[in-house]
């Protein structure tokens, strides 16, 4: 009697049914692609592990960086060729595919081989050097140029291909930084001595598409309560928790994992 004054609210799904039908099916679509290896691992953090190094210099590590991010996304690392520039010197090779923040510059741009020396040109904008979850989750939407344009998989005419190249960075591993630089902080002085800051969106994929991805990988895992999940800022944490007892209280998810006999998942 009176048990409704107790009854837990349900959680509520964050996407549209088209979006969560968007996310899931290309899920299914990588782990053909890819094998289901990466969904299956534990997402990338920069508080421990390879891309907990080097905070202290980290424009002069970006070699390392990028290095990380290829091998956490298998690509050879000897195929790709990094650079830097500034904000106005951006776009100086043709038909460059950026990443852009919305406060007017660039964060990153991915090149087709070069065809003197056969890598992958990709191009880091020197202002995020001073941020190392921005600096991976440029990277991993660069390299995820790589898994898509590079390795022949959709053209660039394909209207939906930028957003497909964040998913794959979270495929891979990368959703906790690419949740986290949604929404990027800048601040800034000038020469006169003044200053200010400003609030800019970062990538494609909206913050609720990115932290249900990252649920159905969690969900994919059979996790409720991940231990990485204090990886997240408040924000994203709390859309993430959200989505994931969405998924566990409907079970609801069109994305799953291929069965080997012996009731395994295994690579396809």
């Amino acid at each position: 009697m009176f048990s409704f004054f107790n009854s837990t609210p349900k959680p509520k799904l964050l996407v549209t049914p088209e979006d969560k039908t968007w996310i899931e099916s290309n899920f299914e679509w990588m782990m053909h692609q890819y094998g289901v290896k990466p969904l299956l691992l534990a997402p990338i953090t920069t508080t421990k592990g390879p891309f907990s190094r080097y905070h202290n210099r980290i424009a002069e590590s970006l070699q390392y960086y990028m290095e990380e991010v290829c091998v956490h996304m298998d690509v050879d690392p000897d195929e790709v060729a990094l650079h830097l520039y500034s904000a106005g010197d951006q776009g100086e090779l043709d038909g460059p595919v950026r990443i852009n923040f919305e406060g007017g510059y660039s964060m990153g741009e991915y090149h087709h081989r070069n065809n003197l020396t056969g890598k992958y040109d990709i191009h880091i904008n020197q202002k995020i050097t001073d941020n190392i979850q921005a600096v991976i989750a440029t990277m991993a939407h660069e390299i995820g140029h790589v898994k898509l344009l590079g390795e022949y998989r959709t053209t660039a005419n394909d209207e939906m291909h930028e957003y497909v190249t964040d998913l794959t960075a979270i495929y891979f591993g990368f959703g906790i930084v690419m949740a986290n630089t949604v929404h990027t902080r800048e601040t800034w002085i000038d020469n006169k001595g003044y200053s200010g800051w400003s609030i800019g969106k970062s990538g494609y994929l909206p913050l609720e598409l990115r932290t249900h991805a990252l649920a159905v990988q969690a969900f994919l895992q059979g996790q409720k309560a991940p231990e990485w999940t204090n990886a997240l800022d408040k924000g994203p944490r709390k859309m993430f928790q959200q989505a994931l007892a969405w998924l566990h209280a409907t079970g609801e998810c069109d994305a799953t994992l291929p069965q080997a006999r012996g009731g395994r998942a295994t690579d396809v």
